[in-house]
């Protein structure tokens, strides 16, 4: 079995949240708790470049992390099918155990918009400024899923 994380944001505290799986759906930020745990539960599947993955859900596996289809432009984060998803590069900042989540083919991170703290904010990739609303961390999910 793949490891599970939680993907949580340094800035607000709160998780990457993708509510309404199985279907593709938009990605917000919701507090980290068991009630939303498998909206939250994602792995990590490695590509060819050692520091390149898709993050796919745990709960819909053929579901993983990209643009928003219908309008990439708007920076949006969305969870739709594998074949569309975004590669990922994950790589650590200088304070551990923070990450950024750089878009493989740019120079854009995921993104807490205004490093916000409020819950159903919807989650985008903007252009690198190294702010804690840019650094991440993976909590292993230990407990099991609904």
């Amino acid at each position: 079995m793949p490891a599970v994380f939680k993907i949580v944001s340094r800035a607000s505290g709160k998780a990457l949240t993708a509510l309404g799986l199985p279907e593709p759906t938009g990605i917000t930020q919701l507090p980290a708790i068991d009630e939303y745990l498998r909206f939250q539960s994602w792995t990590l599947q490695p590509l060819d470049r050692a520091e390149d993955c898709l993050i796919r859900s745990f709960s819909a596996p053929a579901l993983a992390i990209g643009l928003n289809p219908t309008d990439p432009q708007s920076h949006l984060l969305y969870v739709g099918p594998v074949d569309g998803a975004q590669v990922w590069r994950i790589t650590p900042i200088a304070s551990p155990p923070y990450f950024f989540l750089l878009e493989g083919s740019d120079d854009l991170l995921i993104d807490v918009p205004g490093g916000s703290h409020a819950s159903n904010v919807q989650i985008q990739v903007s252009r690198r400024n190294e702010h804690t609303n840019q650094q991440w961390v993976f909590l292993p999910v230990l407990a099991e899923l609904p």
